[in-house]
């Protein structure tokens, strides 16, 4: 790859944290600061407030860099830059993360000639940095290509990482390119992966706060409010890449068309299995979960079935990953939980189901598109009477949900209630709970 010529400028997230700062001038050019676990380079008698905002946001390792090189010459950054460093080194520190406005120069004989000096890695981008959690992604000189990290070390030659760092094991599978375009859909590189956007729809930038998942590339098919992308040409694109980053690969939807459907059929244009899932990727303690969101981006609820896996001939999808409903319930069978001896609860995909262990065990059920605005809690088998000990197990789990949450709820009773079931049933979704809906076989 050819890196620009010139640096394009850089912006950053608002502030997360602040550990204190620490400024030491040098000269009457540049001024070296610690941020937090950041040093910031920038020219005396400059205070840029995001720049300060963009050193508390990065992540603490590699030792991060803000430079700001407006107005200053390069001898004199150079010459500052070298101390700061020289200075870490000597403390222990030995990689740093560089990010900045108006770098010096995209080349990195610069940079290469600084690890000499000092004897550090840099690790420089080509382009404008976005911050998305702890990735770090550089943007290509088009909107929608990316851009790449050089490793620059003392005695060797610069080495090109790919457009995120940490770099992700898929890397190589997402060239640093301009935008490729399978049949009507354009790529657009993202933190997480890569946005199959219609080529006729605007760029969208929600994506763009989503990390990279170390392990699994993410392809997000279409753009709120732009039309259904075509199966087909989703193939052609998940076709493109090598095939242990395809296997490992997620399918979401960014239009309200159902991501099982179209990971189906994009499953018998490819050949192959394709594993899908329902809502945005988000992070969460445990690593990158999905979520429900409305038309106006708020999170509704997170689906307890987190992947599902589509095959070629199948008549129906397969569940491959769900999370449990509560942290105290026991697995009893794949995507089941045992709640009591006689009672299970089942993860769907639209919600869970609460049935019988001494039923027939039936696959978790995938089920048809889910609505984002609501979350399903399924009762009975249907045309089954329904014990009346189930009545208190409902309860425990409505009272799981907040207030504000219950409003998306809707009891769905398929099994048939007794005189006294139908009562309680009338009590629960009355009992401080307006928002709550049900429905009941007649």
């Amino acid at each position: 790859m050819t890196p620009p010529r010139r640096e394009q400028r850089t912006a950053g997230p608002p502030a997360t944290s602040r550990r204190g700062d620490h400024r030491t001038s040098h000269g009457d050019e540049v001024v070296v600061e610690r941020v937090g676990a950041a040093l910031v380079v920038h020219a005396a008698g400059t205070d840029d407030p995001a720049l300060r905002a963009l050193a508390a946001a990065l992540p603490a390792t590699p030792a991060p860099i803000v430079v700001d090189a407006a107005g200053v010459p390069d001898a004199a950054l150079f010459g500052r830059l070298a101390s700061a460093v020289t200075a870490a080194v000597d403390e222990g520190t030995r990689t740093f993360r560089v990010v900045g406005r108006d770098l010096p120069r995209v080349d990195p004989g610069w940079w290469r000639r600084l690890a000499d000096r000092t004897g550090a890695e840099l690790l420089v981008p080509s382009g404008r940095v976005t911050v998305a959690g702890a990735t770090l992604f550089v943007h290509g000189a088009d909107e929608g290509s990316a851009g790449t990290w050089w490793r620059c070390a003392p005695g060797v030659p610069a080495v090109l990482l790919g457009a995120r760092h940490p770099v992700p094991s898929w890397q190589a599978a997402v060239p640093e390119e301009l935008p490729t375009v399978h049949g009507l859909l354009a790529t657009q590189h993202l933190p997480g992966g890569v946005l199959l956007r219609p080529a006729t729809t605007a760029l969208d930038t929600r994506w763009r706060v989503v990390p990279a998942d170390p392990d699994h590339l993410t392809v997000i098919a279409g753009v709120p409010g732009g039309p259904h992308v075509r199966a087909a040409d989703v193939a052609s694109y998940l076709g493109s890449i090598p095939e242990k980053a395809r296997a490992t690969a997620r399918l979401a939807c960014g239009t309200g068309q159902d991501v099982v459907a179209l990971g189906c059929d994009t499953a018998e244009f490819l050949g192959s299995g394709v594993t899908v899932v329902d809502g945005t990727p988000v992070v969460r303690e445990n690593g990158i979960e999905f979520v429900f969101h409305d038309l106006s981006g708020a999170a509704t609820w997170t689906p307890y079935l987190q992947e599902i896996h589509c095959l070629t001939g199948a008549t129906t999808a397969v569940p491959r990953r769900w999370r449990a409903p509560r942290p105290d319930l026991a697995p009893y069978l794949p995507g089941a939980f045992r709640v009591t001896d006689r009672w299970l609860l089942v993860v769907m995909r639209s919600g869970l189901w609460l049935r019988q262990v001494s039923r027939p065990w039936h696959p978790v059920p995938v089920g048809r598109s889910v609505n984002p605005a609501v979350k399903v809690i399924a009762v009975g088998d249907p045309g089954e009477s329904l014990p009346d000990d189930v009545w208190p197990l409902v309860s425990d789990l409505l009272d799981d949900f907040a207030p504000s949450a219950l409003r998306r709820v809707r009891l769905s009773v398929l099994g048939v209630p007794s005189r006294r079931g139908r009562a309680v049933l009338e009590e629960l979704t009355g009992r401080g709970r307006g928002g709550l809906r049900a429905s009941v076989p007649t």
